[in-house]
């Protein structure tokens, strides 16, 4: 017996190392009895309902997550490695005897509870993984050889395991080896819960009421008040004889010295000790259902926090430890593992289908790509990307497009004192905040359909501002609210097939018109800047023309490409440059070299109809 005793003592000081306050003897000797009077143990703490909600959620939410296996390509990016053996090891079977989320759920059980989780690595003869298996953490303790080398000790010295074989993820630690139980180290507060906890099941279990005494005015043999207890308590101890109505006899009275529970406050400290217990786990109190002080509209906000704070730091954990463990020296710089997170962040359905349409048509997604990401099958044909024609690179210069008849579409008025509200910041790119031709023909199709009284012109106005955030509310308003009263087109001299329809003329005309806008709020932001000299006012003007062909090309192109007016772009863009010039031309003339500046900037605040503070 005292070998015993001698032996169980050497294993708690080799344990803690020679710190009789290390919380891991805690577990050793049963657990703490905290200073609620509650022993706290990992058993133990998952009795109360919010410890086991955190476990369950952080355990259910890591597991469930697809854990893939990716190669980098040579040219960038990477791919699924679907054929390599660790792939199906990882994301299907680790062993014969449970599924990948089963052993990864029962490994995330262990690192909460417990900090560490251990799994041991099985291989064949040639080094590469074939198993992996979860152990006890109770039953594991890191140690080292003479020569410092790490190694993991099974069972009190029975058996061991290298750290090469070692799949070791361990929570917050001081010495990055081992990890800290954040039950150990929250029994206090977890003591606390269960107190309350057990105290209101007693509470009820003794009649509702609290605990109090039965006096007599004479006295009683010790019989006599055995069977006083014995009958009070059978008739009225219990939630099932609550409120029943007490007999007394012979004088007897009933006085309650216990403190009820309102005083007490019972009920908040229990909603309280949720909270405690989701500061100890980082968990959102949502996800273990207290919706206090949670509304609709902050809950998609809060998932996305929970996968950012909670759910990461434990991802980046497994993720590095497979890494380092189970993917071969040799092929650690081509192969990674990592979590797809995609399907847990995914917004509701408008949210969605709004960032899909904003990919595909600014040409980063695909229509397969996007089917995947609802779950969808691939179609054929759908692997093409789009190409904004309003886009293209810098060292690309602009090309006309092929020149038919000038006649079909009207050039904008390039009035300079009937400027509309800018609908961009000055100095903006024009290409950057233009409809490209794919989003052009969708708003046609959106205007074709509110024509033929499909959808009222309310939602086609509200679809248009949302799917097309670069149209001013004020050009979506003429588009829609012209179709009652689109102007009659010019009587063209044999009009071709390809005149546009009298409602997409007006759609024409607004978008053309809506260009020019954003074209003279560049020009003007220019013609200011050029005034602060002007002695280079002119030259500043001929060269800014020069380089701003490129901008009036890539806003009117896709309007005319749109609906198959490709006309004689270059006299299109000529005669919008030259009455640009000329209006400054002029201007510039009419006014002395010492008040240009300060009468380039009224004539601006006018064109733009704002007032002279001063």
């Amino acid at each position: 017996m005292m070998n015993r005793i001698k032996g169980f003592i050497s294993r708690a000081l080799s344990l803690s190392g020679g710190n009789l306050k290390d919380p891991r003897l805690n577990e050793l000797f049963g657990g703490s009895s905290t200073d609620s009077g509650v022993s706290v143990t990992p058993d133990t703490a998952l009795t109360y309902s919010a410890v086991y909600a955190a476990v369950r959620v952080i355990a259910e939410a890591v597991s469930s997550l697809p854990l893939n296996l990716h190669e980098r390509n040579p040219g960038g990016g990477k791919s699924k490695a679907n054929s390599h053996p660790l792939y199906h090891i990882l994301h299907d079977s680790p062993n014969p005897e449970m599924s990948s989320l089963q052993w990864r759920e029962a490994s995330m059980a262990h690192l909460l509870l417990h900090g560490n989780c251990y799994t041991e690595i099985v291989r064949d003869l040639e080094g590469n993984v074939v198993e992996l298996w979860p152990i006890d953490p109770t039953i594991v303790r890191p140690n080292r050889t003479e020569q410092g080398q790490l190694y993991y000790d099974l069972n009190r010295g029975k058996n061991f395991i290298t750290a090469a074989n070692m799949l070791h993820i361990s929570g917050l630690s001081f010495d990055g080896i081992s990890g800290m139980s954040p039950i150990a180290l929250a029994r206090q507060s977890l003591g606390l819960s269960m107190a309350i906890e057990s105290f209101g099941a007693g509470y009820f279990g003794r009649g509702a009421r609290p605990g109090g005494v039965l006096t007599f005015p004479g006295q009683l043999s010790p019989e006599a008040r055995q069977n006083l207890r014995r009958s009070f308590e059978e008739l009225h101890a219990g939630g099932a004889n609550s409120h029943r109505v007490a007999l007394l006899e012979a004088g007897l009275k009933w006085e309650a010295i216990g403190v009820p529970p309102d005083d007490s406050q019972f009920l908040q400290s229990r909603e309280f000790q949720v909270v405690e217990v989701c500061r100890w786990f980082n968990v959102p109190p949502h996800k273990l259902k207290d919706l206090n002080k949670t509304s609709y509209n902050s809950l998609e906000q809060m998932n996305v926090e929970f996968v950012v704070d909670t759910l990461r730091p434990w991802l980046v954990r497994w993720e590095q430890q497979l890494n380092r463990k189970v993917i071969r020296p040799n092929e650690r710089g081509n192969f990674f593992f990592e979590h797809n997170v995609e399907g847990i962040l995914r917004g509701d359905q408008a949210s969605r289908y709004q960032a899909y349409s904003v990919g595909r048509n600014w040409g980063w997604l695909s229509v397969n790509e996007i089917r995947e990401k609802e779950n969808m099958n691939p179609v054929e044909g759908g692997d093409v990307y789009m190409q904004p024609m309003n886009m293209q690179s810098l060292n690309t210069a602009p090309t006309a497009a092929p020149a038919t008849d000038p006649s079909l579409v009207a050039v904008p008025t390039q009035d300079p004192t009937a400027i509309a509200a800018p609908a961009a910041a000055a100095g903006a790119d024009v290409a950057s905040t233009a409809l490209n031709g794919a989003q052009i023909t969708s708003l046609v199709d959106l205007v074709t359909q509110v024509g033929m009284k499909l959808i009222p012109i309310a939602s086609a106005k509200a679809i248009a501002i949302a799917s097309f955030p670069f149209l001013s509310q004020a050009v979506v308003n003429q588009i829609f609210n012209g179709l009652d009263s689109v102007p009659t087109p010019p009587t063209l001299p044999n009009p071709p097939a390809t005149t546009p329809a009298r409602s997409h003329e007006s759609i024409i005309l607004r978008l053309l018109d809506d260009a020019g806008e954003r074209l003279q709020n560049v020009e003007c932001s220019a013609v200011k800047r050029f005034a602060n000299k002007p002695q280079e006012f002119l030259a500043k003007l001929d060269h800014f023309c020069a380089e701003h062909r490129a901008r009036v090309v890539s806003a009117y192109s896709p309007v005319l490409e749109a609906f198959g007016l490709t006309t004689d772009l270059d006299g299109h863009v000529q005669r919008h440059l030259d009455q640009f010039r000329s209006t400054w031309l002029d201007f510039s003339g009419s006014v002395t070299a010492a008040k240009l500046a300060e009468a380039v900037s009224e004539k601006i605040n006018t064109m733009k109809g704002v007032k002279d503070e001063n």
